[in-house]
């Protein structure tokens, strides 16, 4: 028995979030029923005022009302204890059965007047079962006793009729106590899996797609291709893919790639850039989108940098020895989602291209950019100027090679 009492308490029991949720809703709803009881108790006692009626029975009866409101306003201010909503709710009803337990001969009314507090509380509120069970018990005791040490209160035969059909009746709004909690459980636990599910979902977007343009294609179900004019591309390659492929196995090459380009995402992310792809041995990143960034070309010669002195203590380190090579170019590009049924976020231009032949011209362990990157950023960091060169379909173009790269924290 006692097993089987402990697992319905943990059946019906709430969790922490579930709890605070359900007393921050019953504390609002109970402010609503004790302003409703202010006002009503309020403009009665003014219309008996106004018609000077002298009943006692009204100024007693609406009185209440207006002090049951007020009291219950003044304690559900106090929010230092989670459990004074329900506290309250379960206090005004005991005061009110109580209150008409003395003013009503007929406990036939009282009977009706319960059950229909009972089921007025457990639509409007929230409440816990357990709890509700209690005091449910409590008024079942309270009217047994009545029913038998006051029989000339209750008419004998009334009583004992009130008796079975109170049983009942208790265990109806028992059923549905418990019926709407177990529903609230449900709801919880459904909205909590669908909110996994859009988490997860929205993980796995920002693992190819920029926040903005997730949330935008989230909320409209599509995203408008946008130009940024200032940005900054990377291109590396890594030049002796081919070689590291036939000297390893499956497992070990991918591997190797894994923590190779898992260690260029480090970099790029650390500077508030952002990786647009990997393409067998190509990594290509970019500065200056989604976010504008003034300095996308300074952050792109320090993610340059980095990565060189990446590869080279791992080569220190490594059996493989790998060797990349970097072109840069700044300008302006257009970025969007290719594809209706795989998303692909990309980036188009003249920019990407230019990038692109850089790292073609570039040399192994070496950083190549344009002039217009090289103008940019010439202050901070020394270049070696390199002749005229000819790139397709750009024809001749100034180029430059990051001299000396330094380790940048």
């Amino acid at each position: 028995m006692p097993d089987a009492i402990s697992n319905l308490y943990k059946k019906y029991k709430l969790n922490e979030e579930q709890t605070n949720e359900i007393y921050a809703q019953n504390r609002r709803v109970l402010k609503g029923i004790y302003l409703f009881s202010f006002f009503f108790g309020l403009t009665f006692l003014i219309v008996a005022l106004v018609s000077a009626s002298n009943k006692l029975t009204d100024w007693s009866y609406y009185g209440a009302y207006v002090f049951v409101g007020i009291l219950g306003l003044v304690l559900i201010s106090i929010k230092k204890e989670r459990h004074a909503s329900t506290t309250l709710a379960l206090v005004s009803f005991c005061c009110i059965l109580i209150y008409y337990l003395l003013k009503t001969p007929d406990f036939a009314n009282v009977f009706v007047l319960f059950a229909g507090l009972s089921f007025a509380l457990i639509i409007l509120l929230n409440f816990n079962p357990f709890l509700f069970m209690g005091l449910i018990l409590l008024c079942e005791i309270i009217m047994v006793i009545l029913v038998l040490t006051k029989p000339d209160m209750i008419h004998i035969y009334r009583g004992k009729i009130l008796i079975p059909n109170s049983i009942l009746l208790n265990g109806l709004i028992m059923y549905l106590v418990f019926w709407k909690r177990k529903s609230i459980i449900k709801k919880y636990n459904i909205e909590q899996k669908i909110k996994q599910e859009k988490e997860k979902t929205e993980e796995l977007l920002l693992n190819i797609l920029p926040y903005n343009v997730m949330t935008e294609l989230r909320d409209n179900g599509k995203s408008i291709p946008k130009s940024f004019e200032n940005t900054t591309v990377l291109y590396c390659s890594i030049t002796n893919f081919q070689e590291i492929s036939t000297k390893l196995n499956a497992n070990d090459f991918i591997e190797l790639l894994n923590k190779v380009f898992d260690a260029f995402d480090s970099i790029i992310e650390k500077e508030s850039c952002y990786r647009i792809k990997t393409t067998g041995n190509v990594y290509m990143a970019i500065c200056g989108l989604p976010l504008p960034d003034e300095k996308h070309a300074e952050k792109m010669i320090i993610c340059s940098q980095k990565i060189v002195k990446y590869i080279e203590a791992l080569n220190e380190k490594s059996d493989v020895k790998i060797t990349v090579r970097i072109g840069l170019h700044s300008g302006k590009v257009v970025a969007g989602i290719v594809g209706t049924q795989k998303y692909i976020y990309d980036v188009f231009g003249d920019t990407v291209n230019t990038a692109c032949r850089m790292q073609t011209l570039s040399d192994g362990m070496k950083v190549r950019v344009t002039e217009l990157t090289h103008d940019l950023v010439k202050e901070k960091f020394p270049f070696t100027a390199q002749p005229e060169v000819m790139v397709k379909g750009k024809g001749k173009m100034n180029t430059y090679y990051l001299s000396d790269p330094e380790e940048t924290n």
